[in-house]
């Protein structure tokens, strides 16, 4: 109930699990919950909670330091970037995105290809094979953009910036132009709300035309 509540909910558990839920369905992943019964009548649940409690209330008992695997690593850098982004999209235009959070994602955040789906969330996300993500893994990549720009390659700079990209970016350009937009990253990815849904299924299909034909695709 907590999940699929709409009510902003504090507890950094209800958001973390709440995320994963987006960033799976934005991949095309359905995620159930399946209600188990934790100690009631299992006998190793049962041993498991009671020895549980006996080292909690022992206090010699030895504190374990256990370091994070690669993929928790990695879900913690990507609960920061969606943080920051989040961040960041509210204050450029705090009058454009929505003021409470909502499960799901809009119909022109996704496409029929899974494949674009999973690039589309990409660049949404932040979580991505552009060089600002790999630096964290990679200690010989300085995150900057391969093409000689005194930029961070991220998705603002390949889809706004990069001017190795203009000559596919022009007709993504005069179409948001046409549609009477600011030519805005946030914009670009479908999180203006105020954007009428007919235009936003075409900013889409513009921007997928532009990763194609760039071959940015094959780089998100």
């Amino acid at each position: 109930m907590a999940i699929h509540s709409q009510r902003v909910d504090s507890h950094h558990l209800i958001k973390d699990i709440r995320q994963t839920v987006s960033n799976l369905l934005s991949s095309g992943t359905r995620t159930n919950f399946i209600w188990i019964p934790s100690h009631v009548t299992i006998p190793g649940n049962e041993r498991a909670d009671e020895l549980a409690t006996q080292c909690l209330s022992d206090p010699f008992s030895p504190v374990l330091s256990i370091t994070l695997s690669t993929s928790e690593f990695m879900n913690v850098i990507h609960s920061v970037r969606i943080s920051n982004l989040s961040r960041s999209l509210r204050l450029a235009c705090p009058s454009l995105l929505p003021k409470s959070r909502c499960m799901g994602l809009r119909p022109w955040q996704v496409h029929k290809s899974r494949f674009i789906s999973r690039i589309l969330h990409r660049l949404r996300s932040g979580r991505n094979r552009l060089n600002k993500t790999l630096r964290h893994f990679d200690a010989d990549n300085d995150g900057f953009c391969p093409n000689g720009c005194p930029n961070l390659e991220d998705s603002i700079h390949v889809l706004t910036i990069c001017p190795s990209y203009e000559t596919f970016r022009e007709p993504l350009r005069s179409l948001v132009s046409g549609l009477n937009l600011d030519f805005a990253f946030s914009v670009l990815i479908g999180v203006c709300e105020n954007v009428p849904s007919n235009s936003q299924f075409k900013i889409r299909d513009g921007v997928v035309k532009f990763l194609t034909q760039s071959g940015l695709i094959n780089r998100i």
